[in-house]
């Protein structure tokens, strides 16, 4: 006997309704509150989250203001969803459900896939956030002050807000271990920035330290805003070394450029380059240029100047920094198994 071949199949209308109740789940409203804001029967916005009615285009501005969210960032998480799915051989049917219970394309039987529990099922490993990965006011925040505080963030929503950033490039539990490297030490750490390619710095605290551990962070571009003109100049000539870890790494970079419109600050303050050859910082300033060494010290006066801020992670907490505009630092540590996992995020804007 031949073996039937089943390849599942999806309404494009349930991807949507998995969006829509993953969104809702995730800010913890319940389906009565968002009919009531919809003006509209809690069964109605049932068969909504069901797939088992489509919203119009009129009403999804209304359901995007109840959600705390838009439609570009819905439509989004959609395409996302859609794009996975496909990958996994999930045929997204944007019409009707045909008559035809057989694929054209690959003449293979169609499982029809009818509510959204089922699709999330089978995405589960296939990377795709059906929530926001921050709400519009945290993604506010994180724009404004270059730094955005979590409490109370479980793993799930941790991967979409990781996702929403952009692209996770490395990842690295923070916790003592032996070795010289200060990061993996229970030793303070002075401000720095990390490595130039991670847009933004995420830490998710598994465990806290009993005793300091505190991070502490500053605004760079506060700290850029005292010096003089003569001295902003001088900041994009000067280079800090930089560990080799992606391939293509130069080996320095310099500690002011401009990306995307915006100006990027590079900070190692206990290394700078000589020559492309690592150095420590002792000895280096002494030997830039007048201009340099002068521009230099007064940008290191003026973020031990800027008012900094402290934030100690508790377990499940989380932290978002812009890389490429706030310097952080550690407080020195005893107690408990602090263990913090760090990702370096790519950004896709």
């Amino acid at each position: 006997m031949a073996k039937i071949k089943i390849q599942p199949a999806i309404a494009a209308r349930i991807i949507l309704a998995t969006v829509l109740r993953g969104i809702r789940k995730n800010q913890g409203q319940n389906q009565s509150q968002i009919a009531a804001k919809l003006g509209m029967q809690q069964s109605g916005w049932s068969r909504i989250e069901r797939g088992d009615s489509a919203p119009t285009v009129s009403q999804m501005g209304k359901i995007a203001r109840a959600l705390n969210t838009t439609v570009p960032i819905i439509m989004g998480k959609a395409d996302q969803i859609r794009d996975v799915a496909e990958k996994r051989g999930v045929v997204v049917l944007d019409g009707p459900i045909p008559e035809s219970s057989t694929s054209p394309a690959s003449g293979k039987d169609l499982d029809i896939i009818n509510d959204p529990a089922t699709l999330e099922s089978i995405l589960i490993g296939g990377h795709v956030a059906t929530e926001p990965s921050l709400l519009p006011n945290q993604s506010n925040r994180l724009q404004k002050q270059g730094w955005l505080h979590l409490e109370k963030t479980d793993v799930r929503v941790l991967k979409t807000i990781l996702m929403g950033l952009g692209e996770v490039t490395y990842v690295l539990d923070v916790m003592v271990k032996p070795g010289k490297a200060l990061v993996t030490s229970s030793k303070a750490l002075g401000f720095h920035t990390d490595h130039h390619r991670a847009d933004y710095v995420v830490w998710h605290c598994l465990e806290a330290a009993k005793i300091g551990g505190e991070s502490i962070l500053v605004d760079a571009e506060a700290a850029f805003s005292m010096l003089d003109e003569k001295d902003q100049k001088q900041l994009p000539k000067i280079k800090h070394y930089e560990h080799k870890v992606f391939d293509g790494d130069e080996g320095s970079q310099p500690l002011l450029s401009m990306q995307n419109g915006k100006r990027k600050f590079y900070y190692t303050p206990w290394l700078a380059a000589k020559n492309d050859k690592p150095q420590p910082q002792q000895g280096v300033k002494e030997k830039m240029p007048p201009p340099q060494k002068r521009a230099y010290e007064a940008f290191e006066n003026a973020i031990k100047k800027t008012p900094n801020m402290e934030i100690k992670l508790q377990r499940s907490e989380v932290l978002i920094v812009d890389n490429g505009r706030i310097l952080h630092g550690r407080r020195a540590f005893q107690g408990g198994r602090r263990h913090l996992k760090r990702y370096w995020i790519q950004s896709s804007h």
